[in-house]
């Protein structure tokens, strides 16, 4: 049996997923205990309100309890983290998924680090937003690796190593593993979807999140000087 935590769009695609492929699984509710049958654990929830400290200190106490529950009764339990949580994290989003791994692997649990996750069939999460510069900006931006390159992470890659995990019981090395990354195959789809005619340009992360603040919150001829500005300098 596997158990899942996560009520949203990852949960409930793995739930789907895993049912598909034979796989006996249940979800669970956010304070249920794992059962004594269930074999794996996976935990693919997090808090939409993460920059509320007491909401963050609550659920990193739930995530320990889990992980707890299911070690102490010889169950598998597999968080599923972020690349935002690598090299020293610079967002409130990757250091709240850091202290969330960190606890895990204390409690013996596995991380499976995955990025924005993308899913043509029903675009969601923060790739939802990279798909939204996508359509406003004159360029494909891609994210330079020094300035923490944006990992994207195809829903089937996703799917496929939990399924591994799962039927091999594979322990991950050094507790922490990531899901081998289509950054690249997904950046071709969306651009083929938002980008025709678009030249790729690696800019730097913070520009490419300030632009869609400015496409969305500017008045349209400020923009556009703005993006004079921007060709005139060389950004764009």
């Amino acid at each position: 049996m596997i158990e899942i935590y996560g009520s949203g769009y990852l949960g409930g695609e793995i739930l789907k997923y895993l049912s598909e492929k034979g796989q006996e699984v249940r979800a669970l509710e956010r304070f249920e205990k794992p059962s004594k049958s269930a074999t794996l654990v996976i935990d693919a929830s997090f808090p939409r309100d993460y920059l509320s400290k007491k909401t963050m200190k609550s659920y990193f106490e739930i995530v320990t309890q889990r992980c707890q529950m299911s070690s102490s009764q010889g169950t598998d339990y597999l968080y599923l983290g972020s690349f935002s949580a690598a090299d020293k994290p610079r967002s409130k989003y990757g250091k709240y998924k850091l202290k969330a791994e960190t606890l895990v692997k204390k409690s013996q649990g596995y991380v499976l680090r995955v990025g924005l996750v993308f899913d043509e069939r029903q675009p969601g999460g923060r790739c939802a937003e990279y798909e939204e510069i996508l359509r406003s900006l004159p360029v494909i931006p891609i994210v330079p690796e020094d300035w923490c390159r944006i990992k994207i992470t195809h829903i089937r890659d996703l799917l496929e190593k939990i399924e591994s995990f799962a039927n091999l019981k594979s322990k991950l090395r050094n507790r922490v593993e990531e899901v081998p990354g289509t950054t690249d195959e997904s950046i071709n789809i969306l651009s083929l979807r938002y980008g025709l005619g678009k030249k790729k340009l690696e800019i730097p992360e913070l520009l490419m999140w300030s632009a869609k603040i400015l496409i969305t919150a500017l008045p349209i001829p400020l923009f556009d000087n703005l993006k004079s500005i921007f060709y005139k300098s060389n950004l764009l």
